[in-house]
């Protein structure tokens, strides 16, 4: 669980070693038991450039589209 220990998450390390936080997405309750430690997961995002004069000044936030955890155990 991330934050303060009420949300979600996982954390994964990409190819090349890079160690990134995402939110556990699940269509059933019943696929939150698929995200375990070492399992393959493959997520498809887009990334958000807001424009430079909004609230963030330019931010980038990255926008799930699909979450793909392996089903091996």
């Amino acid at each position: 669980m991330g934050s303060m220990g009420d949300w979600p998450e996982f954390q994964m390390v990409s190819e090349s070693g890079e160690v990134s936080q995402w939110t556990r997405e699940v269509n059933l309750k019943e696929q939150d038991a698929l995200y375990l430690v070492g399992q393959r997961v493959e997520v498809d995002y887009v990334l958000q450039r807001h424009r430079p004069k909004s609230w963030d000044r330019g931010a980038e936030t990255r926008c799930v589209i699909e979450i793909r955890v392996a089903d091996d155990a």
